[in-house]
C-alpha cells in the first residue's frame, strides 16, 4: 500500500489549495475580478483555519503530490465532512483512503461521536464510497441552499 502523509492545513497551504480548487473557475468566470476573488478566498481560508469550529487536513502521497483536502465542520459532538480529490488523483481509490485518514486524524484531536456527509442525489460514486466506509443514509436535507442526501457514521 502506498504511504500517505496527512497534515493539518496552515495558511502556507492556501495558495496551493486555491490553485487546485478555485483558480480554473475564477479564470473562466471571473477573470476581471481575479485579484478580488483571490483576496476573498484567502480571507475565507484564514477564517476557517483560525476557527475552533473547523479542521482542515491536506493528504499527500509519499512523493509529496497533493491528493486531497478534507474539511470538517465541528457541530457539538459531531462533524460534517467535505472532501476534494485532485482531478489527477481521481478514480484511483484514493477518496476512501483520504476519508479514512481524515476521520482518524480528527478523532485523535477531538472525540467526536458522529460524522455526516452531505451528498448530492446524483453523486452515486460518493454514496458508494461513504457507504463502504460505514456511513448510512439518514435523511434528505438542505446544505448551503442545495438539497442533499445525508449519510451518517456513528463512531
Amino acid at each position: 500500500m502506498e504511504a500517505f502523509i496527512i497534515r493539518e492545513m496552515t495558511t502556507e497551504g492556501i495558495p496551493e489549495i486555491y490553485r487546485k480548487l478555485h483558480l480554473k473557475y475564477v479564470e473562466k468566470y471571473c477573470k476581471d475580478e481575479a485579484v478580488q476573488r483571490w483576496n476573498e478566498y484567502e480571507t475565507w481560508y484564514k477564517f476557517i483555519l483560525n476557527s475552533p469550529y473547523f479542521k482542515m487536513y491536506i493528504i499527500r502521497n509519499k512523493n509529496d503530490e497533493f491528493i486531497s483536502i478534507i474539511k470538517f465542520e465541528i457541530i457539538g459532538s459531531g462533524a460534517i465532512i467535505n472532501i476534494y480529490i485532485d482531478q489527477n488523483m481521481r478514480n484511483k481509490g484514493l477518496a476512501s483512503i483520504s476519508i479514512k485518514k481524515g476521520i482518524e486524524r480528527l478523532f485523535e484531536e477531538r472525540k467526536i461521536k458522529w460524522i455526516d456527509a452531505y451528498i448530492l442525489k446524483e453523486n452515486d460514486i460518493s454514496k458508494h464510497i461513504f457507504e463502504k466506509l460505514g456511513f448510512e443514509y439518514k435523511k434528505n436535507a438542505n446544505y448551503n441552499g442545495v438539497r442533499h442526501k445525508v449519510y451518517r457514521r456513528v463512531l
